[in-house]
């Protein structure tokens, strides 16, 4: 490997490392957010797939401090998934088992959770894509023919 390539790779794990962190930091909130508010209080359908989509968070985690090869797909899967995901259960009025609307009663914290948890979702995805472009290389007219031969 080239020493240009080695540093872009440096680059790249630098930024899965920082998503991470970030995704971390605003998931921290938000699920301290769920005990202070009663964990009672959250639908059990929405419970139910918070928890079970933080299995991927968790190993998108795992595999980016490993700089397993696969870490920034299933970043950027994960990252876009939960950014959608927050506001979508939280901001729009009730819609459904999955909607845990933060209406009468919530506080600045409550809304400050969801702002953090879906930035720090984002920060991911972009690091994610920041690393896979880094990966893929510099697509020009040149190496898009070379790759159609």
């Amino acid at each position: 490997m080239s020493r240009s390539k080695s540093a872009e790779a440096e680059r790249a794990w630098r930024a899965m490392r920082v998503g991470a962190l970030l995704f971390v930091l605003g998931y921290i909130p938000h699920f301290v957010d769920h005990f202070v508010r009663g964990i009672n209080t959250t639908p059990t359908a929405v419970l139910l797939a918070g928890s079970l989509g933080t299995i991927p968070a968790i190993v998108a985690i795992v595999l980016v401090v490993k700089r397993n090869a696969i870490a920034p797909l299933l970043a950027f899967v994960t990252g876009v998934a939960f950014a959608i995901a927050y506001p979508a259960v939280h901001v729009p009025p009730k819609w459904g088992p999955f909607s845990e609307p933060l209406r009468a009663g919530t506080s600045v914290w409550d809304w400050m959770s969801v702002a953090a948890s879906t930035a720090g979702s984002l920060a991911f995805a972009l690091a994610a894509v920041y690393a896979l472009r880094l990966a893929a290389g510099p697509l020009t007219r040149e190496t898009a023919a070379r790759q159609q031969t």
